[in-house]
């Protein structure tokens, strides 16, 4: 009884609330990196919802900068025969799509496809996979394309990601 008197004593109560420290950042950064804020959440779910097109943009935002932020450029030497067999499954049944494209269509897929295979190996690092994610940066570069229909893009990206799942687990069982 007494001890309980003495810590209260000692103690004042703004003491034994949990401190949180205060990060300053500038107030666009913040935004940016943290997404929408709750009342811009109330305000869509009032509207009907965010579009399609919109949430894409704003998932693959995050994959971007979380990829980014993982060190991309330093890939090793297992790594890189990872990223060539990724960069096989990413191309492998568009050849005849890769041919009708322009000269500089064709350049900014191959640049583009070659970055994302790299984001992939970033992403297969670590020990959970993340599908969605790997989904995701296929789709955005499949959509490069002109003129193919959305479900073939979801269709593809879906088999690509699927198959690059299975070569990770293969791969980490030592198959």
């Amino acid at each position: 009884m007494k001890r309980s008197y003495i810590m209260s004593a000692l103690l004042s109560k703004r003491e034994l609330e949990p401190r949180v420290p205060e990060v300053n950042l500038p107030t666009e950064t913040a935004q940016h990196e943290q997404g929408p804020t709750r009342e811009q959440h109330e305000g869509e779910s009032k509207r009907g919802g965010v579009d399609e097109g919109r949430a894409e943009q704003t998932i693959i935002r995050r994959v971007i900068s979380s990829v980014k932020s993982s060190g991309e450029e330093q890939i090793t030497v297992e790594e890189r025969t990872v990223k060539e067999k990724i960069e096989d499954i990413l191309a492998d049944g568009l050849d005849d799509l890769y041919k009708n494209l322009p000269a500089d269509k064709q350049e900014e897929f191959k640049a583009e496809g070659e970055r994302a295979a790299g984001q992939i190996v970033v992403l297969l690092r670590s020990v959970k996979i993340k599908m969605s994610r790997i989904f995701h940066l296929i789709r955005r570069w499949l959509k490069i394309i002109p003129g193919v229909n959305r479900y073939f893009l979801n269709q593809e990206a879906k088999l690509k990601a699927d198959r690059i799942y299975q070569m990770e687990v293969d791969r980490r069982r030592g198959k």
